[in-house]
């Protein structure tokens, strides 16, 4: 009996994509973590190769988001005239794998080739970072701009098999951040320590290599051919059909609260500095957290826009979320410091130390970035326009990163301080929402969205929630006694600090571009019989916390340190010792 073949429709088509949805973000999930642990390993290979430098770092960060920000771009015009953005999306990843692997060959060559050029410029330090900028973008350039285009691609896949573009945005952006977060705790608590360099970074690759053959997998199980393609293409009351907005506004929300958002994890890695010490761990777990946040929030934007939540009422909460989650972590800063002292002994093993730090970074970053999940997602949905104004709206938010950690790291910090740099952040969450245009009636609507929810919101909720952040804000713009966090509790712990060496005398502080320097004036009361030399006058210098330098119980090691040159060179006149 013969049968005739059934044309593919576009349900049939969504049904047999949805299929493959938990794979892709598994793949998603594992592409996040890899691009973490090349940032890790990337960075540190260039700091062999340039120095570790605050503007020699600057520079590979500076083309480590630009590669980004162009591939979100680039991404997002490819991703809607792909006929397969899975496939496409694994011939990136198999490219990103070929490239890792041969990064450190090519650094190899490149700092070679580029010795005797660039030690001449040692003497003009303008054009020897616009040099190295030019060269780290020659090799970093082509990873990260594959990298950058995976994410418009996911959403275009996404968005062919849902009927919400915001909550096919939540999903893709959550299961990323997820992956991030993974791979930067995983890159600074086991990968490095563990394997080292060379082999994490063809761990990476590997991994790359699988995520491209699941992608190939997976992208088969899709229907082929002309009808399949005209049926991805047809209109289904998805928000790519409906008219998209001005783009203005958008790009510029986008590129601002970037800005914000990396000013604010900046800030956050000193203080957790302060908090916890200035370590690699310190580091690795306060961007874990971060995108930890985020992830958690994009999936509970996903949740709202599913349910119904007109997406500008979402983004209005997470702006809102943003503001208040900040000023509640600035406010429990000298509570969390005095915790970390209280634990000090707890750190000693890996486990209880990444348990310990996990905890304050969370206290202090958890929440605001939770804010930042919810609102970006919602900032795209809210946008419209399919995967081409995904990567728009994506490559503007990196730029805005790009510049906040510019301008933040060697602006804000040494001129203007932490706090400023926290209340500008703030300030920029406050007024994102009021940016973009009047909101409209919800179009991403889920299968079980509540038609009380469905309504367009007005500008009551922006004022509700412009009002609560402006209280919020009004409670941290005066700046905290600079004596709570700076103490080293974490170091010297709790007890010994606050009850045995008060009261200080702050003679001198200054928070500069990578510490913050504190010098203080000890009062332990009458100086007890034989106790040896000690000053009348009993100062110490901190740096982030730590006793660098003292004129009491340091003297001995200073004054080693200071013999030590007249020993190797006894007929020397000068010494000079830096600290």
């Amino acid at each position: 009996m013969e049968t005739n073949p059934q044309p593919v429709t576009t349900a049939g088509l969504q049904r047999t994509t949805r299929a493959a949805l938990p794979w892709a973000l598994t793949l998603f999930v594992l592409s996040g973590a890899c691009a973490l642990v090349y940032e890790v390993v990337w960075f540190k290979l260039f700091s062999q190769m340039w120095g570790s430098s605050a503007l020699a770092m600057a520079s590979v960060v500076a083309c480590f988001l630009g590669g980004l920000g162009l591939g979100s771009w680039l991404g997002g015009n490819w991703a809607a005239r792909a006929k397969s953005p899975l496939m496409a999306y694994a011939l990136c990843e198999l490219a990103i794998a070929l490239l890792a692997v041969l990064l450190p060959a090519e650094m190899r060559l490149l700092s070679r080739a580029s010795a005797p050029f660039t030690s001449s410029l040692s003497e003009q330090p303008a054009l020897l970072y616009a040099a190295r900028l030019a060269l780290n973008f020659v090799l970093l350039a082509p990873p990260c701009i594959l990298m950058g285009a995976t994410l418009p691609l996911l959403v275009e896949y996404f968005g062919r098999a849902q009927r919400s573009l915001g909550v096919s945005i939540a999903w893709v952006y959550a299961a990323n951040t997820l992956g991030a977060a993974l791979g930067a705790a995983s890159a600074g608590f086991m990968l490095l320590p563990t394997l080292g360099l060379s082999a994490t970074n063809r761990l990476a690759a590997v991994i790359n290599v699988a995520v491209f053959g699941l992608a190939v997998i997976c992208s088969r199980k899709q229907p082929a051919g002309p009808a399949a393609r005209d049926a991805a293409k047809a209109p289904v009351a998805t928000p790519e059909t409906a008219p998209t907005r001005g783009a203005a506004p958008f790009l510029v929300a986008a590129c601002f609260t970037g800005a914000a958002s990396l000013c604010l994890q900046i800030v956050w890695s000193r203080q957790a500095a302060l908090l916890l010490g200035g370590s690699t761990y310190t580091y690795s777990m306060v961007v874990a957290v971060f995108l930890a946040g985020i992830a958690c929030g994009s999936l509970a934007a996903r949740g709202l826009l599913a349910l119904g939540m007109p997406t500008a009422r979402v983004l209005v909460l997470g702006a809102a979320l943003v503001v208040v989650a900040t000023a509640v972590g600035q406010s429990q800063l000298s509570a969390l410091a005095r915790a970390a002292g209280e634990v000090r002994a707890m750190r000693a093993s890996a486990f209880s130390n990444a348990a310990i730090s996990g905890l304050a970074c969370a206290g202090l970053e958890f929440f605001a970035a939770f804010g930042m999940g919810l609102f970006f997602p919602a900032l795209i949905a809210e946008r419209a326009g399919g995967a081409h104004n995904v990567g728009r709206l994506v490559a503007w938010n990196t730029l805005g990163s790009l510049l906040g950690a510019a301008v933040t790291g060697l602006f804000v910090f040494p001129r203007l301080g932490v706090h400023t740099a926290v209340r500008a952040a703030m300030l920029v969450y406050l007024v994102a929402p009021w940016i973009l245009p009047r909101p409209r009636a919800n179009r991403d609507q889920g299968a079980g969205a509540r038609p009380d929810m469905a309504r367009a919101p007005g500008a009551n909720m922006r004022v509700v929630a412009s009002l609560v952040g402006l209280s919020a804000l009004a409670l941290v713009w005066r700046p905290k006694d600079s004596l709570a966090t700076n103490l080293g509790l974490y170091w010297y712990g709790a007890a010994d600090v606050l009850t045995t060496q008060r009261p200080f005398k702050q003679l001198f502080f200054k928070e500069g571009a990578s510490a913050n320097i504190l010098v203080l004036e000890h009062d332990d009361g009458p100086r007890p019989p034989n106790a040896g030399w000690i000053p009348s006058r009993r100062l110490s210098l901190r740096a982030n916390g730590k006793i660098d330098a003292s004129n009491s119980i340091d003297m001995a090691t200073q004054l080693a340190v200071s013999y030590l040159p007249r020993v190797l060179r006894p007929d020397a006149k000068d010494v000079f010792l830096i600290g």
